[in-house]
């Protein structure tokens, strides 16, 4: 009976000890959780949003690149896909830039980037964490078309 009792205080005088602990592993544990929470965040929200721009960037240039107007130039186009890509991505963590390079055999190549910045989970922030300034993640997305020219007589 003896030995009974003194487990039972061991077994107290230890847990009183350890009392606290687990709020202690909460205070370390949380931001580190937290900081896992919002890559993966950002991650998943790049990922949607490149997906889109890939699909709709390259409609974008087979429409505007493919019939310009009437003596448009291939910046002329190049400015139409942009105005036209920002107005379909116009978030604030979003930015859009098309370029137009001529290539062989009257072929036009159109570059459109996107640029990512990252958020606090859909929000934007100053970019800035512990004094280093976090860059936006760029994605390029190109096609190579031939414009319509109409015959001449």
């Amino acid at each position: 009976m003896m030995q009974g009792t003194s487990i039972r205080k061991f077994i107290r005088k230890n847990a009183c000890d350890q009392s606290g602990q687990m709020s202690i592993e909460f205070v370390i544990a949380f931001p580190v959780m937290l900081m896992i929470a919002l890559i993966l965040c950002n991650a998943c929200l790049c990922t949607s949003e490149c997906a889109a721009f890939d699909r709709l960037s390259k409609d974008a240039i087979r429409t505007f690149g493919t019939s310009p107007s009437y003596e448009q130039r291939i910046n002329d186009c190049a400015v139409d896909i942009q105005n036209h890509l920002s107005t379909s991505f116009e978030k604030d963590y979003l930015s859009v830039d098309v370029q137009a390079e001529q290539c062989a055999s009257n072929q036009v190549r159109y570059v459109a980037h996107l640029n990512f910045y990252p958020t606090l989970f859909g929000r934007t922030f100053s970019g800035n964490v512990f004094g280093i300034q976090i860059t936006p993640i760029s994605h390029e997305s190109s096609l190579v078309v031939q414009p319509y020219q109409p015959i001449s007589f």
